[in-house]
């Protein structure tokens, strides 16, 4: 198997050894950073193969601007985000919801067509 990069935080470390992406060559891990009137998601993008990463934050409502604008390309998405809900910056939601933007990101990665110019890596 790959060996675990060391820049992973230990609450990322599950998803990267997960084997639902062992054989993924690109695996996104997601940390939550949750401020006083809105949570941020910083995104680490990691590829097996060449020990590239790329790190970038992004809130909850640019993954559904994405979704929908995959969706909009003709895109197969197969499992819908949850819709933005207000006062979601409780813990329980927040973990739930990084849960779910980790699985529903690797899956993104994982189907990429590299004739989407919208899916490029």
């Amino acid at each position: 198997g790959s060996k675990v990069p060391t820049f992973l935080q230990e609450s990322q470390v599950n998803t990267f050894q997960n084997t639902a992406y062992k054989y993924q060559d690109i695996v996104v891990t997601i940390v939550e950073s949750v401020q006083e009137h809105y949570t941020s998601y910083e995104i680490n993008v990691y590829n097996k193969k060449t020990e590239d990463k790329w790190v970038i934050s992004r809130r909850y409502k640019e993954f559904l601007a994405l979704q929908n604008r995959l969706k909009g390309t003709g895109q197969k998405i197969l499992e819908d985000l949850p819709p933005k809900k207000l006062f979601a910056s409780n813990e329980k939601v927040v973990k739930t919801r990084r849960q779910t933007l980790e699985r529903w990101l690797n899956i993104i990665v994982a189907t990429i067509n590299s004739t989407n110019p919208y899916l490029s890596v």
